[in-house]
């Protein structure tokens, strides 16, 4: 049934039902006859050991809506022309403006700033928070948010409304985004170390079997999109009152690992605020869910009954998946091991308390305290056996030290499945793994399965009162897959959850705290509208202000060369614009130590 739809800033209606979208293919031109066929890329050091798919990713047309041609699009586009940062007087009151709606400042601290004797003899076109506020309405907008009201047949405390934005256009937003101009790929391939193609290298999502096989199931030149959601609970308070949002995460996977791993590179977008908890989707084929789920007789709107159904089909008791009618999409496939919550969070939950029940926590804390403090790392000068809000962060820094600390306080083969776990760890973070290096993982596992018998005989595994003499432990059976993961999606290091962890800062909480703390997430979504309004409206400037715009001669004043280990960094741009975009963006590219062993060991 049709859901009554409302846009939240004029308060219109019409009818209109919203349906999960995950778009693979941008555009999917006449069928050919001629089957796939690959092509062979020299990577620039005289051997082919690129092979991209052919047909894949073709431009049929130049004439698309890009960045500018949007933003000279806008309803307001004809006064720009006289005055670029209008509805601003000039470009140093869009400064003052600028700065004012980024800060942190309350609408009534910002109403006493433009009451200040100084500020008033600018002659600014606004007077109070509330017309500056408005001024920032007529900017370039982005993807429009939209509320929808859901209907339940059960009663609720409050009516379920859904803040959502259309995900084709967060990822067309994204698409045009110029600062990921140059990081961007469009075609799968396939990566090898030596010119017979005997060794696979798996880093980005299009160099694994997953993407290739969806652009062979596709008609010659369409595009592969790979989407990624993310969703998780995330305190909107602290201490009181309790408020949790629910936010859907949307990024594209075609964006370079390295560039969508960055925080600051602001490359996942806000889509939707869940009025609903979390739902836990088991790993198993699409098929066999589907096929449970249609066996299931029970009236779903019955919801004691229908639980108690799915409860011996081990079902999450929802019966129309968001995925169910996605082409090609496989929760298989795309719900692989996830490095934050699967490895780190399963070592402290289970592989550092077995080293505390055996080496003992007055010895283990005694060991962790006299180590000497080193700068970048955190030092536990109170031990580890009773930390509380342990972060990511924790875990990395107790990992660094583990093996060296039990050494010589447990049995040899305990060290032993501790440290290739611990191996495996680190393996799997490498953001191009081989196929030797996924048989290193391979082997870290065996060696794990071969010597874990002693934990269970030591008594490690303990539950609240007594030993446990069993290995049910989902994060540890989830890392059996690691392997078949990475030949599927790439490395799996790019889809850590660090990144969009950190976005719930920037895209929740932050925005929180402009709010009135009343009726959180309408004043979220205007807060996020009105900052990629002035994030996109400082880059159009930008770009028309600088000296390449007005002088097609310009060139840019050559750079000096940088010499390092780092092989993969990106070269400087010769395109002026592109070194401006470049500039912009101020991410720091994170190194590749793995690269650098390599070269290091040569």
């Amino acid at each position: 049934m049709p859901k009554v739809q409302e846009n939240i800033y004029e308060g219109e209606q019409h009818h209109s039902t919203l349906e999960p979208a995950l778009i693979f293919v941008s555009y999917i031109p006449e069928v050919h006859e001629d089957d796939h066929s690959y092509t062979n890329i020299d990577n620039g050091f005289g051997e082919p050991l690129e092979e991209e798919h052919d047909g894949a990713g073709v431009c049929y047309s130049q004439d698309g809506s890009m960045f500018l041609n949007i933003f000279n699009a806008d309803e307001y586009a004809e006064y720009r022309v006289d005055n670029l940062y209008y509805p601003f007087a000039s470009k140093e009151e869009w400064e003052v403006a600028d700065y004012l709606l980024r800060s942190s400042l309350s609408m009534a601290a910002i109403d006493e700033f433009l009451k200040l004797s100084m500020v008033q003899r600018l002659h600014l076109s606004f007077n109070n928070a509330k017309e500056l506020r408005s001024c920032a309405e007529m900017l370039p907008s982005g993807p429009s948010w939209k509320c929808q009201t859901l209907s339940s047949i059960h009663p609720t405390k409050s009516p379920i409304r859904l803040f959502w934005r259309d995900p084709v256009e967060c990822l067309e937003s994204l698409f045009s985004n110029l600062l990921f101009h140059d990081k961007l790929d469009f075609t799968p391939h396939r990566i090898y170390k030596t010119a017979e193609r005997l060794l696979r290298v798996y880093s980005e999502w299009l160099t694994g079997d997953s993407a290739w096989k969806m652009q062979t199931q596709l008609p010659r030149g369409a595009t592969v999109l790979g989407v990624v959601l993310s969703s998780d609970k995330t305190n909107i308070t602290t201490m009181t009152g309790a408020r949790v949002a629910h936010p859907l995460l949307l990024g594209l996977a075609n964006i370079h690992m390295r560039t969508r791993m960055k925080l600051s590179s602001k490359a996942f977008l806000l889509t939707a605020l869940l009025p609903i908890p979390n739902f836990r989707h088991p790993a198993r084929m699409c098929s066999i869910t589907l096929g449970q789920i249609a066996s299931i007789t029970v009236n779903p709107d019955d919801l004691e009954a229908y639980f108690e159904a799915c409860a011996g089909m081990r079902l999450n008791s929802v019966y129309t998946p968001f995925w169910m009618d996605w082409p090609l999409a496989d929760p298989s496939v795309f719900l692989m091991p996830e490095p934050l919550h699967h490895w780190h969070k399963e070592f402290y939950d289970h592989n550092l308390q077995w080293c505390i029940t055996v080496v003992g926590a007055q010895e283990l804390d005694f060991r962790f305290s006299i180590l000497q403090p080193t700068t970048g790392y955190r030092h536990f000068s109170g031990g580890i056996s009773k930390l509380k809000q342990v972060t990511g962060r924790s875990h990395h820094d107790i990992q660094r030290y583990i093996v060296g600390l039990i050494s010589g306080a447990a049995p040899r083969r305990f060290i032993i499945a501790i440290r290739v776990l611990m191996d495996l760890r680190y393996l799997v973070q490498c953001p191009a793994p081989d196929d030797t290096l996924l048989a290193c993982m391979d082997q870290s596992l065996s060696t794990f399965h071969k010597h874990k018998d002693v934990i269970l005989t030591l008594g490690a595994r303990m539950g609240a009162k007594r030993p446990i003499d069993n290995w049910h432990i989902p994060k540890l059976e989830l890392l059996q897959s690691i392997t078949f993961s990475t030949r599927k999606v790439g490395a799996l290091i790019q889809w850590s959850a660090d990144a969009t962890e950190h976005t719930h800062i920037s895209e929740i909480k932050e925005p929180a705290r402009q709010t009135n703390n009343n009726n959180y997430d309408p004043q979220i979504c205007r807060h996020l509208d009105q900052e990629e309004k002035l994030r996109h409206f400082t880059i159009a400037t930008s770009l028309k202000t600088h000296p390449a715009s007005c002088d097609p001669n310009f060139r840019a004043k050559d750079a000096p060369e940088q010499d390092g280990l780092e092989d993969e960094d990106e070269q400087e741009q010769n395109d002026p614009r592109s070194a401006l975009l470049e500039e912009m963006n101020c991410t720091r590219i994170a190194t590749n130590y793995f690269s650098k062993a390599r070269q290091m060991a040569t």
